[in-house]
């Protein structure tokens, strides 16, 4: 049955009552949908946490809008374009209430995006989906992108990583054989870096910047259309406090090559203010040409000792990872982490 009496509506986020209403509309399609998938556990981003990113981010331009029917929010979608690369490209992330499905209202909303996205001169959609862990579970999802014509392009996993309240040294006594083995290698040419986030200049600034535009071209990509991004201080700066404003404390961990005076690897976690026994494993990276001395296990190691260390209460650590990356995937097992879900990228080109 096809929903006729569906509004499409886009919103302006300085405006209160449209921030109300992208609020009501997130927990009825995106944080309801990920509830159905994962339980309590699910770790979808709050309302206030995506508005706080869409007001103070300036790498992308963005729109945003809600999905209503007889007046309630019953959907969500917004469209980002990124404004320093990549800019055959558009990101879109659309949700449609568990109740609401299967009446036409994610078709229209797909129909109304590719619209956009044709009118802003780019010709590739790509959409990011979790999906249920079994393979052979129901999968709405991927029916519904292939129907439509859109093609999984990097499978990935997601995975967590449990934290016993009742038995703190857990972790460390997990980690320790891993921090030995991976201490081996580093020798003297080698240094781990431990800092927390803050908004005042520092002297990595354009470092990370380098590593952020080699997170893009050393990662795994699959099949995805994408191209190295463009990264400078300013822009990690500006990232930084994006992170700020959303209420996200940031640790971040790097390897210092000390005979040539460059960072080679980097990982950070993220852990929210407003829930902070969920934290999230962000970027990890390590340079193709410095692989082969542990320095994946040696940085994850301790940063995630770092953030339990500042970060007690946390609980749960949730990691992505493209399911191609065998490397990075033996490490996360060997931590602790276990899939919970599979994701991929959906892309399609515009005819």
């Amino acid at each position: 049955m096809l929903t006729s009496d569906l509004t499409i509506a886009e919103l302006d986020v300085d405006r209160e009552e449209d921030a109300a209403l992208y609020r009501r509309a997130h927990d009825a399609a995106d944080v309801a949908s990920a509830k159905l998938l994962l339980g309590e556990r699910h770790g979808a981003r709050t309302a206030d946490e995506i508005l706080a990113w869409v007001r103070t981010d300036a790498a992308h331009d963005k729109r945003l809008g809600v999905g209503l029917v007889d007046g309630e929010p019953v959907a969500t979608w917004g469209l980002t374009y990124s404004l320093h690369d990549n800019l055959d490209v558009a990101d879109l992330g659309l949700s449609v209430a568990p109740a609401h499905r299967r009446q036409g209202v994610g078709t229209r909303l797909l129909a109304h995006a590719e619209a956009l996205v044709r009118e802003s001169g780019r010709s590739v959609v790509q959409v990011w989906e979790l999906l249920p862990a079994d393979e052979g579970a129901q999968d709405p999802t991927t029916a519904f992108a292939t129907r439509h014509g859109y093609r999984s392009t990097l499978p990935s996993l997601r995975s967590d990583l449990e934290l016993d309240p009742d038995d703190p040294e857990a972790l460390d006594r997990a980690l320790a054989p891993l921090v030995a083995e991976a201490g081996e290698h580093l020798g003297d040419d080698y240094r781990l870096l431990t800092w927390w986030w803050d908004r005042e200049p520092h002297a990595w600034l354009e470092e990370r910047a380098h590593l952020n535009r080699r997170m893009s071209t050393d990662a795994p990509t699959g099949d995805m259309t994408s191209e190295e991004q463009r990264w400078d201080a300013d822009r990690v700066r500006a990232w930084e406090g994006t992170a700020a404003a959303q209420g996200r404390a940031v640790v971040d961990t790097a390897v210092l090559h000390v005979p040539s005076g460059r960072l080679v690897a980097f990982t950070q976690i993220g852990v929210p203010s407003g829930a902070a026994e969920h934290a999230y494993q962000w970027n990890t990276l390590v340079l193709r040409e410095h692989r082969g001395h542990r320095l994946g296990m040696a940085i994850k190691a301790a940063n995630l000792r770092a953030a339990v260390e500042r970060f007690p209460q946390v609980r749960r650590i949730t990691t992505y990872n493209a399911a191609s990356n065998a490397p990075m995937l033996r490490v996360n097992v060997a931590m602790g982490f276990r899939p919970v879900a599979r994701e991929t990228c959906w892309e399609k080109t515009l005819g």
